[in-house]
């Protein structure tokens, strides 16, 4: 037997006295002999026997769920240090108070000029996009027209760009 498994028929069932004789008698054999176990052996006794020693005390459960129920109904009492306050709904927080609305209100119209007042300055610069594009396709097109016309040998978009 090794000493991992007296040690736990010790703690078991050889403090109480519940051991087979076989086993019992393999533990006593066991504890001759190794002088480690054989002191674990009496700190389990000497251990078990004080436990014994104490004297048990009743309790009375109904008495201890009272106290627990008043307890807790002290901590719900309001206390003079905490005063519950009354909860304010979200229609009280944005619409009721007028600091609010107000900066509200001032954050939709600057919100509101902002925007179109940026609106023309966007608007004019696609007029001038499109107007360039314009531009350009009538080149090309007058370009075009001029080298189907003429038997040069350089095209006139030659001549244009150089």
């Amino acid at each position: 037997m090794n000493c991992n498994n007296i040690k736990e028929w010790i703690l078991t069932d050889y403090t109480d006295n519940e051991l087979t004789a076989d086993k019992r008698r393999l533990v006593e054999m066991h504890l001759k002999d190794c002088l480690a176990c054989r002191n674990f052996s009496l700190s389990v006794k000497e251990t078990a026997g004080a436990v014994t020693n104490i004297q048990r005390v009743s309790l009375d459960q109904e008495k201890i769920w009272q106290q627990i129920r008043t307890e807790i109904d002290q901590e719900k009492s309001p206390s003079l240090i905490y005063k519950p306050r009354h909860r304010v709904s979200i229609w009280e927080k944005i619409f009721l108070r007028p600091a609010y609305a107000g900066a509200g209100m001032a954050l939709v119209v600057l919100l509101t000029i902002f925007y179109f007042h940026r609106l023309p300055g966007k608007m004019a610069k696609q007029q001038e996009k499109v107007e360039d594009i314009q531009y350009l396709s009538d080149v090309v097109k007058d370009l075009a027209l001029d080298e189907s016309e003429g038997d040069s040998s350089s095209s006139s978009l030659e001549e244009y760009f150089l």
